[in-house]
């Protein structure tokens, strides 16, 4: 076997569920700050539109932002690690 194959077929193949938890975590906590960033500081997006929503303005629905969150949460409880 060659190096390059044992990496591949080794290394790669031990090291993969490691990276792909990684990247799980990663990309939850990110969409987390994004949207913080977004009700503190945004002027569009998914954080403002909660925040910019009042009891009575029906032009901006507090559920949108909720609502786009939530798509990937309910991806990754369909799909859990194993």
């Amino acid at each position: 076997m060659g190096r390059l194959r044992t990496v591949c077929q080794v290394v790669l193949r031990a090291s993969l569920p490691y990276i792909l938890t990684g990247m799980r975590i990663s990309l939850a906590l990110a969409l987390i700050v994004t949207v913080v960033a977004e009700m503190i500081a945004g002027s569009a997006g998914v954080g403002y539109y909660p925040m910019a929503s009042g009891p009575t303005d029906a032009a901006l629905d507090p559920g949108r932002g909720t609502r786009v969150c939530e798509g990937p949460g309910r991806l990754a409880a369909a799909h859990p690690a194993r």
